[in-house]
């Protein structure tokens, strides 16, 4: 995947694993540089969706919105779900 004009990363294999974000020029903090896009589900569709009994291999793109609603990145998703992000 390469960066679109306006997005300051692109999207590479990581070395920790799979695919991830990589600025491609010094960032401000707190700048915005993409909206993180998907399905907009609820919590309980999340766990559901995802259950981490069944899954083998935990793999998600949820990004939590209030801990009522997230978005499932995963799903019409664009590249802000390869952005390595805290779950703090």
């Amino acid at each position: 995947m390469t960066a679109k004009k306006n997005i300051p990363f692109v999207v590479r294999r990581s070395a920790i694993q799979g695919l991830g974000a990589v600025a491609t020029r010094d960032l401000k903090k707190g700048t915005k540089i993409i909206e993180y896009q998907g399905e907009r589900i609820t919590d309980d569709e999340a766990q559901e969706r995802y259950n981490d009994e069944s899954m083998k291999r935990h793999h998600t793109f949820l990004f939590d919105l209030d801990g009522e609603w997230c978005i499932d990145g995963n799903v019409n998703g664009n590249e802000a779900r390869f952005i390595n992000h805290s779950c703090a």
